[in-house]
């Protein structure tokens, strides 16, 4: 149930910041905060009665960080400092596994995309929802 309500929560938070990224190209921190806020209420329950390791939480935020601060630097900023702020919070929740799939599932889609649009920057949030909506259909 509380895995239920977490999921549409955050899926509703996502299309926001996927129709908001798509128009403008930028991802408020408020919507990331918000997604970090939702995910720590969500694995309080788990640490505190299900013996969920902190330390799994961490790494999925750690993931976030280790795997596309690095993209953000490279690409020239192409790739946004909302999509890893985006990444790292849902890592929270996800863990280091999922995050991972769900970072390999944004990417495939979005290159996908690339390949067939005419140029120019694309929003990664549309594409980050699809992954999340596909990583917890499958794997949660």
């Amino acid at each position: 149930m509380l895995h239920t309500i977490h999921f549409f929560l955050i899926t509703i938070i996502l299309v926001i910041v996927a129709i908001f990224d798509s128009k403008f190209k930028i991802i408020p921190n408020r919507y990331v905060i918000m997604i970090a806020a939702l995910s720590v209420v969500y694995v309080i329950p788990q640490v505190l009665f299900f013996g969920k390791s902190p330390l799994s939480i961490m790494a999925g935020v750690a993931v976030g960080a280790c795997v596309l601060l690095p993209a953000y630097f490279v690409t020239g900023k192409s790739f946004g400092a909302g999509d890893v702020k985006i990444f790292m919070a849902l890592g929270i929740s996800l863990g280091a596994m999922n995050l991972l799939l769900c970072v390999l599932g944004t990417m495939v889609g979005a290159l996908v995309y690339a390949k067939k649009s005419a140029g120019g920057g694309i929003a990664m949030a549309p594409f980050i929802l699809f992954a999340y909506i596909l990583v917890n259909a499958l794997f949660l």
